[in-house]
């Protein structure tokens, strides 16, 4: 039986990864256990959910998308850049009101276009935002997860680290069992019920990084979501996120008007600061 591309992808990534870490070893961060299923999963009630509530999202999946603007990860794991160009939406410039579909088919805003303009940059030679992946994982960070699901991704990120001990871990899913945030637990998967609406248990300006795929602005209302984030992210934080082309202009709409600049990456992700 010939081998699904799913399965040949993570083959590759394993590969790539094993490769690297044998002869290129880097303090920060092993590859290899990086791509690797964890073991240390939460405990997630799927019952009677939706199947888009199961996220089974992996640090693999994340890195392609989300960090598609770091090209020495994307290197490293043997991941082919996809994203054409970057396009930055400034913070408090009321987003865009354009399709953003069309912009992307059109091949991206005019120069002397519609305001919030700023930069296109071709992405054969595209600039890192934000530090890409290891600023994104910087020492003594509090990171975030909305809708972590089985919890993969967030556990694959802890195991490749190799100073997960000075992080704080925190996924929040509707469906985990009930528990409290504690804040000031590093080096410890904290994987807690909680609704990305809400987000009742995470404390004002105490996170320093958030990774969402779809849930929070795809499933969710995104004005309320990019309120909440605001609430609790402190100056300065990073959020990386993939709402998907159909969500991505209410996304850029909500977070600008709360005080986050934006790059878009590729067609459907973003990497957001708030100033």
């Amino acid at each position: 039986m010939p081998m699904t591309s799913g399965l040949l992808a993570k083959i590759n990534l394993l590969v790539h990864a094993l490769f690297n870490d044998t002869l290129k070893p880097d303090d920060s961060i092993s590859l290899t256990n990086l791509v690797r299923k964890p073991k240390n999963i939460p405990l997630y009630n799927r019952q009677g959910i939706p199947d888009y509530w199961g996220t089974d999202r992996t640090a693999g999946y994340y890195i392609k998308r989300v960090f598609g603007d770091d090209l020495m990860i994307l290197h490293r794991l043997g991941i082919k850049p996809q994203n054409k160009r970057h396009i930055f939406w400034e913070a408090n410039s009321c987003g865009t009101d354009l399709d953003y579909f069309d912009i992307w088919v059109a091949g991206g805003l005019d120069p002397d276009g519609p305001m919030p303009y700023k930069e296109k940059v071709d992405y054969r030679s595209p600039e890192v935002r934000y530090d890409g992946f290891l600023g994104f994982f910087s020492l003594n960070c509090a990171l975030l997860e909305l809708g972590s699901g089985e919890g993969i991704s967030l556990a694959q990120f802890y195991n490749g680290l190799k100073y997960r001990d000075q992080l704080v871990w925190i996924g929040i899913d509707k469906q985990y069992p009930a528990g409290e945030i504690d804040m000031g637990k590093r080096g410890e998967l904290q994987f807690v019920q909680d609704d990305f609406h809400e987000l009742g248990h995470v404390p004002d300006s105490s996170i320093d990084r958030i990774l969402s795929v779809q849930s929070a602005f795809t499933h969710g209302d995104v004005s309320r979501v990019s309120e909440q984030l605001t609430r609790i992210s402190k100056q300065g934080a990073i959020l990386r996120a993939l709402p998907l082309m159909d969500y991505l202009k209410g996304a850029i709409n909500s977070l600008t008007a709360n005080g986050w600049d934006i790059y878009t990456i590729g067609e459907e992700g973003l990497v957001a600061r708030l100033k």
